[in-house]
């Protein structure tokens, strides 16, 4: 019985990935067939034409991250670094209001659903210059390293975020609601705002 189960969930597994993820890479391409099939399964959405060699190009930068394990650095080296005076570009990803309640020296705010808009992506260093992405925890840090480096960026999370640069500065970390916070990360959990 739970051989069946198991065969189904993973017939289901399989058809979903077809449907959504290797189909569209597929129809994308330029394969002649597929891409009606594709556009149906997608729903309603805006058909978006995509050359085979800019899906090629996205596709071998996406390999090449994933092949090397999360970009990832410590708060403390973060300091170490901008003591010693080298070049880092700090992406605070955090919404305004805690930014604005505390951040680290120098950080630009660009919020986590805006980060990837054209005239926010302009801000970001393209000399090659790390970019050290901050949120609360690093969760929304770890997607966003991933995505910049697929950009073509030299982006790295700060593990544990805020909480991780509290720890090396004793900064405070503040709140933009009134209500106690919890974040998750490092194997406990923090209490903002109590």
């Amino acid at each position: 019985m739970f051989m069946k189960r198991l065969l189904a969930v993973l017939l289901v597994v399989m058809a979903a990935l077809l449907m959504y993820g290797v189909m569209p890479a597929i129809a994308e391409d330029g394969n002649e067939g597929l891409d009606d099939f594709v556009h149906a399964a997608k729903g309603s959405g805006q058909k978006m034409n995509i050359s085979p060699g800019i899906f090629a190009h996205i596709a071998s930068r996406a390999d090449a991250y994933l092949a090397n394990g999360a970009k990832t650095i410590f708060a403390a080296d973060v300091k170490r670094k901008m003591d010693a005076g080298e070049q880092v570009f700090i992406m605070d990803v955090r919404a305004r209001a805690d930014f604005l309640k505390g951040h680290i020296p120098g950080a630009v705010n660009i919020e986590f659903a805006n980060a990837a808009r054209p005239e926010n992506l302009v801000l970001l260093p393209t000399d090659g210059t790390q970019i050290v992405v901050v949120c609360y925890s690093s969760h929304n840090g770890n997607q966003l390293t991933a995505l910049l480096n697929v950009l073509g960026y030299d982006a790295w999370t700060m593990r544990f975020g805020m909480m991780g640069w509290r720890g090396v500065t004793s900064m405070k970390i503040g709140s933009s609601t009134a209500a106690a916070q919890n974040i998750y990360g490092a194997g406990n959990s923090v209490v903002l705002g109590e």
